[in-house]
């Protein structure tokens, strides 16, 4: 059928920073330039402290884990926006001030980063941290060259390869975002979020096979994180599996049947199972101000299910 051989063509898929305390159209390399350790250098605080080193063992936030989503642990954009508030009343000043930034509070986030510069800057965790809040903030050169300077400290820092991948796929640079997923992939304990971006790569360009084994790998250690149990649905989907998607789909709470990746696939795979009604009824939840790149897509499932 038509619209399912268009899904992996039309895939829009999420990617997520890793954020762990753990606009260029080349990203270089792990090489920064000097000017700017000179900027970093004139960061004012009003005291020197004592330097925290980095301890792979922790890279986490310490304060803000949720042990029922996998995802959640690396990434604070797994977190809710009421729940952000967890991560600005942390302990960890690295949470803190990311957790600003996630709430928007760019001036507040930024402010508590810098205020930390000379206890932080021989931590990969701390430039990673900084570079987010200037993704966040789209200004994705100086996001670009923070992530590099924490490969500057740590070559096999795995969030900022992450980072690094996501930037790429933002400067549609595909192959390259797939390099650095799966250098972050082949790193240490950080592995849950490039794994995820990685197989949502795979999944847009049809790869099925290696998407599938490595959702499925993901869901076997996390079974009830949504994203993961979508990401899995959907391979399941492309192979042709249309029953195996419904049950997992039929499982997630209804309001992520608002989301196009959900509800549009979902919808999909229930009419090719036959059910036209509850096709039609999946398909009429979607929110239709959350497409963005999903129009097209939108308008096909609709033809499709007959839910327009």
């Amino acid at each position: 059928m038509k619209v399912f051989s268009n899904l992996t063509k039309i895939l829009f898929f999420t990617v997520l920073i890793s954020c762990s305390s753990s606009e260029n159209k080349q990203i270089k390399s792990s090489k920064m330039p000097d000017d700017l350790d000179d900027a970093i250098e004139q960061i004012e605080t009003k005291k020197t402290q004592k330097e925290v080193k980095f301890d792979k063992s922790n890279d986490y936030f310490s304060d803000v884990k949720n042990t029922t989503d996998a995802l959640t642990q690396e990434s604070l954009a797994r977190f809710e926006e009421g729940k952000l508030d967890i991560a600005v009343d942390s302990s960890d000043p690295l949470a803190q001030g990311v957790g600003y930034c996630y709430k928007k509070d760019f001036n507040r986030g930024l402010g508590v980063l810098k205020k930390i510069y000379n206890e932080f800057k021989k931590n990969p965790a701390y430039f990673n941290q900084l570079g987010t809040c200037y993704y966040l903030k789209s200004d994705f050169i100086k996001a670009s060259l923070y992530y590099n300077k924490a490969l500057d400290l740590d070559k096999n820092y795995a969030p900022a390869w992450n980072n690094l991948g996501v930037l790429f796929l933002k400067e549609k640079e595909d192959h390259k975002a797939r390099e650095n997923f799966q250098k972050a992939v082949s790193m240490a304990n950080f592995s849950k979020t490039p794994r995820f971006n990685l197989a949502q790569i795979y999944l847009q360009y049809g790869y099925v096979d290696e998407a599938y084994e490595i959702f499925n790998g993901l869901y076997s250690n996390t079974s009830n994180e949504p994203d993961i149990i979508i990401g899995l649905a959907n391979a399941h989907l492309f192979k042709g599996e249309a029953n195996k998607a419904i049950n997992l789909f039929k499982g997630l709470d209804q309001s992520f049947y608002k989301r196009p990746d959900a509800g549009l696939n979902y919808a999909v795979a229930l009419k090719l199972s036959g059910d036209a009604n509850s096709a039609k009824s999946i398909f009429r939840k979607v929110d239709s101000t959350r497409l963005s790149s999903w129009g097209v897509y939108y308008k096909r499932v609709g033809q499709f299910v007959g839910g327009e």
